[in-house]
């Protein structure tokens, strides 16, 4: 099934469709209530707790290791970034360590401040749960554990009682329905009910590691990306090939890199197709129609399509079907994809 999405022209589907929703959850509610109860009786069983977890915050000057875990997108690892940042800024000697997943893998392993990375699927099975709680457990010993993926709390909790020593601090995300909550608190003992008024999802991450350390001097800090020279070496040449202004600030950059000398080049964008979730992709016909509405509006404009190793052919029947020359596939290896998103 195609993700809907909605236009001026089928806005009143998208009342519809919500208000659907609306409906349903209202006349399931004995049925949620009743779900949310067998969970936390699964939780009591789990922890082998009958209260929930003391909340305290947690004084980063005292710690010596620290386990992240994000093992979903790239997109949600870019914007981790600045929490990274922030601890090594308050207690440099800090090691950290990150559950990545394979797909966002080696953007993880090229943050210098970053000591170990798991790789695991983004969706893992109980085993791989287990297999790597286990070699966690004793590969370290963690003095706090923070859960930056807000889904999958179940597996979150299997995982951090399989990995951790009892009574680590774990900073999780909470949940606005008391009963969840309380749930949730069970296992997680820094379960944040986040009211952040952020309106970028990696300032509501911040915001959920600061509600839980002793307070600390803070200024802003950019999500960031670390690819080598070599990275950038490997676009040169799709660079200079297509006549591309190449934007990236110099700044956020750990390497000078030289602009090419030429004439009138253009600027490009990147529209990626795809989808952790194959329900959520795009159909054909929304994608074409996003496609050329920014062709039209930005006529001097590349824009290129990327996917993922399986969006290949179906990259190539969308760019043949737009027909046009500043519309291009483009297929490159992880690394070499975000040196070039960082110059779009």
């Amino acid at each position: 099934m195609d993700a809907i999405f909605f236009t001026p022209q089928n806005i009143h589907l998208a009342q519809e469709h919500y208000q659907l929703k609306i409906n349903n959850s209202e006349k399931n509610f004995k049925q949620v209530f009743h779900k949310e109860l067998i969970r936390k009786l699964f939780y009591h069983l789990i922890t082998l707790r009958l209260r929930p977890l003391p909340n305290e915050l947690i004084n980063l000057q005292n710690l010596k290791n620290i386990l992240l875990v994000r093992n979903d997108g790239i997109g949600d690892w870019i914007l981790s970034t600045p929490i990274v940042d922030y601890i090594k800024e308050i207690n440099p000697k800090i090691n950290i360590d990150v559950i990545s997943s394979y797909r966002n893998y080696e953007l993880v392993k090229g943050n210098p401040l970053i000591k170990n990375v798991y790789p695991i699927h983004h969706k893992p099975t109980l085993l791989e749960l287990f297999k790597i709680g286990l070699k966690i457990r004793k590969a370290n010993t963690y003095d706090l554990i923070i859960l930056l993926k807000h889904t999958e709390t179940t597996k979150n909790l299997i995982f951090t009682r399989i990995a951790s020593r009892k009574n680590t601090p774990i900073i999780a995300f909470g949940h606005s329905l008391p009963l969840r909550h309380s749930t949730y608190q069970l296992a997680f003992s820094n379960a944040t009910n986040m009211n952040s008024s952020a309106t970028h999802w990696s300032e509501v991450m911040m915001d959920l590691v600061r509600a839980n350390i002793k307070p600390e001097p803070y200024s802003y800090i950019s999500p960031t990306v670390n690819f080598s020279k070599s990275n950038f070496d490997n676009i040169s040449n799709i660079i200079q090939t297509n006549n591309l202004e190449y934007c990236a600030d110099k700044k956020i950059l750990n390497f000078d890199f030289e602009t090419f000398p030429l004439s009138n080049p253009m600027k490009y964008a990147i529209f990626n197709i795809s989808s952790f979730n194959p329900n959520k992709h795009l159909n054909e016909i929304c994608i074409i129609e996003l496609i050329n509405t920014i062709l039209e509006q930005l006529p001097n404009m590349m824009l290129f399509s990327s996917g993922s190793e399986n969006d290949s052919e179906r990259i190539e029947q969308l760019v043949s079907k737009i027909s046009k020359s500043n519309c291009k596939g483009i297929y490159l290896d992880l690394m070499d994809y975000v040196a070039f998103l960082a110059g779009a």
